[in-house]
């Protein structure tokens, strides 16, 4: 069956295997050689395959090598001048591959000796621009409907400029351009989120009114409710057992979150597809406040978005955890087939005390539940402390059925979780982690391998954070630059979807371009679109 995959990622694929007994010599290698002289090209170009048959470490060059093209969604790919679909290759030897016409898709050669068959992938470049007819790729690509993200032949689709607009649009599904940034908590009377760089714990004038109306004059002002109820917790309080030492503020907390969702969620549709595009004055599309819920619905496509502080302004208190948000930039729970892309997600406010620290963050993109064919590709996600975390509890899904792919993500001054993996099968490639310690947020560790978590994490690089921490799971890590713990690969990518690679070495330059279709995050590259 056919895979569409848009998206790219260029150079070749690096397998590593280990090698164990130390007190033996290494067993010789006999097998093909598979090499191109460029993995990337553009659509009806040509690359160079070369093979090598070696036996017992050394190149055999009276070896007949056929290769074939597999697979080809490039439509057209050919090897020589007469448009043949195979060729035959004295080892040592080269053969002349030209690719088909569309861009950002694949072909996989397969070189033949014997019984032995060795296979690569080569593709064709990114489209240049995003548009809501781009396919996904990565697991979400896998069984994805052909109507992906509400497509159905058209860019045109609806621009949004205001929360009213944005929510009236989801409402209704199909393709959505947010045109420069939209403050979800802004229901007409102003911001009830302070200015970037204020403190948790302070406050507006919509935001007082707002606390004043709900809590009906109980409480005037946004600092008195976090005063009153930081005073009423101690290390002991724990909400979710509703042991409050005051049952009336325990209440008021309740009531006081459950009005805030009302205001903050955003609650997507199947067949949606949100993309943000700057306004007037270049200002990338965003949201600013705003929960996005992905919950029991397919074929969604959140892309080239600015996503920042979905926060929970009511938080609850947890034994000996302190305060505890509830709400995620992104949360995504029971969805099928959803894409995140080229978005850039991140806090802007500084957390603030009220006895303890007034967390008001939760997750900047979680997965849970019956979640499944996830892709997070080409995002930054910045200055956040538990970022990611896939699989709520030990209890919380299975790997036969949650499959999630992360590749070509910035991960900058992130606390935790990048991701922490429960009970999923997960894609782990050509990420940046990166910390320098300017954020507040020391880093305790990249991917976190936990419950019954299968992870594959090839040619990732790290910066001044801890790569890995395995608690229960299985880790296959090869290529990164540093973390690598070879062994039994739990599962196989390429039985889902079609790949390739860049080096770990080089991953961090096109992710930090300050713009092109590699680079990571929103409002890096143009946008085609129709209103």
């Amino acid at each position: 069956m056919k895979k569409n995959i848009i998206g790219f990622f260029t150079a070749l694929s690096v397998i590593g295997f280990i090698l164990t007994g130390c007190e033996t010599d290494p067993e010789s290698f006999s097998g093909i050689r598979l090499s191109a002289s460029q993995t990337t090209a553009d659509p009806d170009s040509t690359t160079e395959i070369s093979v090598t048959y070696i036996k017992e470490d050394t190149p055999d060059t009276s070896a007949q090598i056929t290769l074939a093209i597999s697979n080809d969604s490039t439509e057209g790919a050919y090897f020589g001048t007469s448009g043949t679909k195979t060729a035959t290759v004295k080892s040592g030897a080269k053969a002349t591959l030209t690719l088909g016409c569309k861009n950002s898709e694949f072909v996989t050669i397969s070189a033949t000796y014997g019984n032995m068959i060795e296979k690569m992938t080569v593709g064709t470049s990114l489209n240049p621009t995003l548009s809501a007819a781009d396919r996904p790729h990565g697991f979400a690509s896998y069984n994805a409907s052909a109507n992906f993200g509400g497509y159905k032949g058209s860019l045109k689709g609806t621009v949004v400029t205001t929360r009213k607009e944005l929510k009236d649009a989801i409402s209704k599904a199909g393709i959505i351009y947010v045109k420069g940034m939209i403050d979800i908590t802004d229901e007409g009377s102003g911001t009830k989120l302070p200015a970037p760089g204020s403190y948790s714990t302070d406050t507006t004038a919509a935001l007082d009114a707002w606390v004043n109306e709900k809590s009906s004059g109980k409480y005037e002002t946004y600092p008195k409710w976090v005063s009153a109820y930081g005073a009423a917790c101690s290390t002991s309080t724990d909400d979710r057992s509703g042991k409050s030492p005051q049952s009336s503020l325990y209440s008021m907390m309740s009531s006081l979150n459950g009005e805030w969702k009302k205001v903050i969620q955003l609650n997507i549709k199947s067949n949606t597809t949100i993309i943000g595009i700057p306004d007037e004055n270049g200002v990338a599309g965003g949201i600013r406040g705003g929960a996005i819920s992905i919950s029991k619905v397919s074929n969604v496509a959140i892309r080239n978005l600015v996503i920042q502080d979905g926060v929970d302004l009511f938080t609850h208190h947890e034994a000996d955890d302190g305060f505890n948000a509830q709400f995620d930039n992104i949360g995504i729970d029971g969805a099928s087939n959803v894409w995140i892309d080229h978005c850039t997600l991140e806090d802007t406010l500084t957390l603030g005390s009220a006895g303890e620290k007034w967390q008001i963050y939760d997750g900047l993109c979680d997965i849970k539940g019956s979640a499944t064919n996830i892709t997070v590709s080409y995002c930054q996600f910045k200055n956040h402390d538990k970022t990611m975390l896939i699989g709520s509890s030990d209890s919380d899904g299975s790997n036969e059925k949650r499959f999630v792919t992360l590749h070509h993500n910035y991960f900058y001054n992130c606390g935790q979780r990048l991701p922490m993996v429960r009970n999923t099968k997960i894609h782990i490639f050509n990420n940046y982690y990166h910390s320098d310690g300017k954020s507040g947020y020391s880093n305790q560790y990249a991917i976190g391998c936990r419950k019954d978590s299968l992870i594959v994490a090839e040619n990732n690089t790290f910066s001044g954070v801890t790569a890995t921490r395995d608690s229960d799971g299985i880790l296959y890590a090869t290529g990164n630059n540093t973390g690598n713990a070879v062994g039994k690969k739990p599962f196989e990518p390429t039985s889902f979807y079609l790949y390739v690679m860049e080096s770990a070495s080089a991953v961090t330059s096109s992710l930090l371009a300050p713009s092109g279709i590699t680079a990571a995050g929103a409002g890096k590259v143009s946008v085609s679109y129709e209103e």
